[in-house]
C-alpha cells in the first residue's frame, strides 16, 4: 500500500462558509469562527497490484497495473481561534482550532492507496486539530 503517489492526479473543486465574531470591533482584532466545507474531488491513480476478474463463471486473481478513479466527497466542520491584523490593507491571519471531517461515501482504492491516515489528507474521516496562516490583500 502506498499513501499518495506524486503522479496521481486529482480535481475537484470546494466550497465553505464561515462566520468570524470579533473580540474587538476594531482592524485588527482576535476573533472566533464557525465554518463548513464541502469539496469534491477527483483522483485517478495507475499502481502495481493485485486485481480480480471474472472468466466462465469463475473468479480469477492476477497482479499487474491497476487503473482506477474514484471521487471523494467530504464535509468539514471546524471551530477556530484567531487573530487578524491589518496593516497597509495587507490582511494576515493567523488561526489555531478544531474540525470534524466526514466521508459522505467510501472511495475504493483498489487496496493500492491510503489518502485516510491523517486530517490533511484527501479522504479522512474524524477529528483533527486545524493551524494555518492567511495572507490577503483588502479591497475598498
Amino acid at each position: 500500500n502506498s499513501d499518495v503517489d506524486s503522479w496521481d492526479k486529482i480535481a475537484g473543486a470546494g466550497i465553505g462558509i464561515a462566520r468570524k465574531y470579533k473580540f474587538k470591533d476594531e482592524r485588527s482584532s482576535p476573533y472566533v469562527a464557525l465554518g463548513l466545507t464541502y469539496r469534491y474531488l477527483e483522483i485517478s491513480f495507475e499502481s502495481q497490484g493485485f486485481y480480480s476478474y471474472v472468466e466462465d463463471g469463475l473468479t480469477y486473481y492476477d497482479y499487474g497495473l491497476i487503473s482506477n478513479t474514484t471521487s471523494i466527497n467530504t464535509g468539514l466542520v471546524s471551530g477556530t481561534f484567531g487573530y487578524q491584523k491589518i496593516a497597509d490593507d495587507f490582511v494576515y491571519d493567523f488561526y489555531f482550532g478544531f474540525g470534524y471531517k466526514a466521508r459522505l461515501q467510501d472511495p475504493d482504492f483498489k487496496d493500492v492507496r491510503r489518502y485516510d491516515r491523517n486530517i490533511s489528507h484527501h479522504a479522512f474521516k474524524g477529528a483533527g486539530m486545524l493551524v494555518g496562516f492567511k495572507l490577503g490583500y483588502l479591497i475598498k
